[in-house]
């Protein structure tokens, strides 16, 4: 399958948002923004969202997965009400935490939220976040895979959350209002696809690559993802050090790499991905349990992993930084 081929087979099971039917009833929930959506439920709004949240979780089997390796893992969770970019949540680990992990959340939160960041967990304390690379282009690949792979399972909790609880549940129909617009694209904006969806594991599995490659195609516009990449690649001007910031103060986190395999003063030793690594990073990043049972990047329909939809830059400043790298 080619490109243009994929291009089109995305298309096919996406929509076209231009080509919608307007005469048909999409229901207040598909219209809802997410702040109003994420807000017009007590139990998301108040003091005890995170308990609500962790209980509802338990009802998305690729939640519940999450949910049991955070706990067991002695991850915790902690409101704040000053979080950094107006974000909703954000994982935090490091010297400045007395746990493994906190996943930090402002004034709301819900199982798809709780889901997100429950899978930054499970990529830390994996080890996925410090896979080693050898490229400037493969650092910039790897977190936004890892960010990406954060929001396919953040679209599973929801979808099968809400299959479970039915879509007349109000805190299903606040959940499904919440989601964002290119989410809801590949719902074809239809009650019906997330039932099928929440009934079909292996139709899931494939929706879940296609909300990976959404989020890839959209990550030019991401315009704060850019910033902290370019952020990332200046840091590791420092000699015999592999450092790089994962989105900044998005996630309030700075991981800082020692590189064994580099030179004192080269960090990297190539420019571009390798197969070998492309082939590492998604067999990794896209199991769905601690067994390795399934992976939704290797047993799916899509592009190979090296080709440039994924591996290219996208951004003038970064192939400029890129560039003047010692390699």
């Amino acid at each position: 399958m080619d490109h243009w081929e994929y291009e089109a087979y995305i298309r096919g099971h996406t929509g076209d948002l231009y080509d919608l039917d307007d005469k048909k009833d999409l229901g207040d929930y598909w219209a809802l923004d997410q702040s109003r959506a994420l807000q017009s439920h007590r139990r998301i709004y108040d003091s005890h969202a995170d308990v609500y949240a962790k209980s509802a979780i338990k009802k998305s089997a690729h939640g519940k997965i999450l949910y049991e390796f955070a706990e067991k893992s002695g991850v915790v969770l902690r409101q704040s009400m000053s979080m950094p970019n107006n974000t909703l949540a954000h994982y935090l680990h490091g010297e400045d935490t007395l746990h493994p992990g906190v996943v930090e959340y402002a004034c709301f939160l819900t199982p798809a939220i709780l889901g997100h960041e429950y899978r930054h967990a499970w990529q830390h304390l994996n080890g996925l976040m410090a896979i080693p690379v050898g490229s400037p282009e493969e650092m910039i690949m790897r977190d936004r895979f890892i960010e990406a792979d954060a929001r396919a399972f953040e679209f599973a909790t929801a979808v099968e959350y809400i299959s479970a609880t039915g879509v007349k549940n109000n805190y299903a129909r606040c959940m499904l209002g919440a989601m964002e617009g290119w989410s809801k694209e590949i719902l074809h904006y239809s009650e019906d696809e997330v039932m099928r969806l929440g009934q079909d594991a292996e139709a899931l599995k494939q929706t879940m690559r296609h909300v990976f490659d959404r989020w890839i195609s959209l990550t030019p516009l991401a315009e704060t993802y850019n910033n902290l990449s370019l952020g990332a690649l200046d840091r590791t001007r420092k000699p015999g050090m592999l450092s790089r910031l994962f989105k900044g103060q998005v996630l309030d986190v700075v991981f800082d790499l020692l590189d064994p395999a580099a030179p004192a003063g080269k960090p990297f030793q190539h420019r571009g991905v390798t197969p070998a690594f492309a082939e590492e990073l998604v067999t990794r990043l896209g199991q769905m349990d601690e067994a390795g049972h399934g992976n939704y990047l290797t047993q799916t329909t899509g592009l190979a992993f090296t080709h440039a939809f994924y591996t290219r830059v996208h951004d003038f400043r970064l192939e400029r930084s890129a560039a003047s790298l010692k390699i």
